[in-house]
């Protein structure tokens, strides 16, 4: 059967059903995020209690979350990933939808139906979330596999956890945690001591398996080589940032329970919140690149950008706030100038310590955590390029375009490719100082059948090329084989 792409084939009927639901899903998610911001506008006006976030948040990880799973499910419909995200992403709008209903119903137009059913719903809905998404895609992500049979105890944990957390919290009697107003339609009062005490220890249990999952990815991360180990990194990124700013959050919690917590804490608190928000935002992002492999290898340069240029805000930011400080005491005392003119001159001061400031964190950053150079990276980029510009190269492009990146990557002193044709050897293509004496010989394979051969010439200093390196020009080399078969068929030069 003919197709178009190298390696394609069609399409199973399990596929596209798996295909269809998830699209259903990420439909469903976004339908009810759309209800839940449409009774947002309409109750806009209405003052509501103090709360955790601001209005609507979960729209944002609905949206995410739902077409991220989406789009990994289209490629990997076998990988639980991508229905985790779908999950996550209907839980989202499921949220928003609930959330917003319950102010529309006990607030804005009270007595209206189902009201305080809509204040439970979205007072538990976040528990599954936490309790099982989180710790799960941690446990499964890249592969959708769990790392070893240990990990099941951990899996087993969360179920544990979150059904104790969630039944717990759905009978502890009260006051609705968002809406102060409504009462838990099925707490138990007689109860409460018990069930705050297993509200504690459904909480401790979820704390438990949420940092047993982390420590499985990273413990995965330094197994992990070539393309799963730039997977991880993307998720692992994004995950520490996550922590990062939950950690700043659960601080700015402890000071907004003070007494009196000043305006300072309400905006620590405020901001805390929104960058926790903005960076569980970015988790489906980092998957979505990691998994559907775009821009794969660029990781390593968004670590370095990070490592730089955030300790170098933080300095330039401290540093401009001293000095306008220092220069409008200095200004108002003895000349009686406004603030404007210390602005002023902190900026022509501040601005040429900028460049120094961020080449010294450059060459920190270099100094201990620059990559080595990586050919199996060059490889996998030419393998997936090969695949998407097949129909524009001639064969001629093709296998000069594998010579010349092999060479660069493998730093040969030189090479060349030949075809078989009719029993015969042809020369192909050949680059740099060739003179026949080839340190590999790398076939190229297509169903194995022999097209032809890269030779490949010395490297510096007379280092061979290792068994991971042969693999990696091997993959590439077959993908340019199947190119090249491809276009004979069809009877293309």
């Amino acid at each position: 059967m003919g197709t178009d792409r190298v390696g394609v084939a069609e399409t199973p009927p399990s596929h596209r059903w798996a295909t269809a639901l998830a699209v259903a899903l990420g439909v469903l998610s976004l339908a009810l995020t759309v209800a839940g911001l449409a009774l947002l506008y309409v109750t806009r006006a209405v003052p509501i209690p103090d709360r955790w976030g601001f209005r609507g948040f979960s729209a944002i990880l609905a949206v995410l979350f739902a077409g991220v799973g989406t789009l990994i499910e289209s490629r990997h419909p076998r990988n639980p990933v991508g229905w985790l995200l779908l999950a996550l992403g209907l839980q989202s709008g499921v949220q928003v939808m609930t959330d917003e209903y319950a102010v529309y119903a006990l607030l804005y137009r009270p007595g209206a139906f189902g009201g305080a059913a809509a204040a439970w719903v979205q007072n538990l809905v976040w528990i599954p979330a936490l309790g099982l998404g989180i710790p799960w895609l941690l446990l499964l992500f890249p592969s959708g596999r769990l790392l070893s049979s240990r990990s099941r105890y951990v899996f087993g944990l969360t179920v544990v956890a979150t059904a104790l957390l969630f039944a717990s919290a759905a009978l502890q009697a009260g006051q609705l945690e968002n809406l102060p107003a409504v009462e838990n339609p099925l707490g138990i009062p007689g109860a409460k001591g018990l069930v705050d005490l297993l509200v504690g220890v459904g909480f401790l249990g979820v704390a438990v398996s949420i940092l047993a999952s982390a420590v499985s990815l990273v413990l995965r991360l330094r197994r992990a080589r070539g393309e799963e180990r730039e997977q991880i990194k993307w998720f692992v990124y994004a995950g520490s940032l996550a922590g990062l700013a939950l950690t700043h959050m659960v601080i700015s919690a402890a000071f907004s329970d003070f007494d009196t917590p000043t305006e300072g804490m309400r905006v620590y608190r405020d901001v805390a919140q929104v960058m926790a928000i903005a960076t569980v935002g970015l988790l489906p992002v980092a998957m979505g690149i990691a998994m559907l492999k775009y821009r794969l290898y660029d990781i390593n340069l968004v670590i370095n950008r990070t490592l730089v240029y955030v300790p170098l805000t933080a300095v330039v930011a401290g540093v401009y706030t001293a000095l306008i400080g220092v220069f409008k005491s200095l200004l108002i005392t003895f000349t009686g100038v406004g603030s404007d003119a210390a602005v002023a001159l902190t900026t022509l001061l501040v601005v040429p310590l900028l460049t120094p400031l961020k080449n010294y964190f450059q060459a920190i950053v270099d100094r201990y955590l620059k990559e080595t150079r990586d050919p199996g990276k060059e490889m996998a980029r030419l393998e997936s390029e090969v695949q998407a510009v097949v129909q524009v190269l001639d064969e001629g492009q093709l296998t000069q375009r594998l010579l010349d990146r092999t060479i660069a990557a493998f730093d040969a002193q030189g090479g060349a490719i030949y075809r078989e044709r009719d029993g015969t050897r042809q020369l192909a293509c050949r680059r740099g100082q060739w003179d026949e004496g080839a340190q590999i010989a790398i076939p190229l394979h297509h169903n194995g059948r022999n097209v032809g051969v890269m030779l490949l010439g010395p490297r510096p200093g007379g280092s061979g090329y290792a068994d991971h390196e042969r693999d990696a020009i091997q993959r590439c080399a077959n993908t340019v084989a199947s190119a090249l078969m491809l276009r004979e068929a069809r009877g293309v030069s």
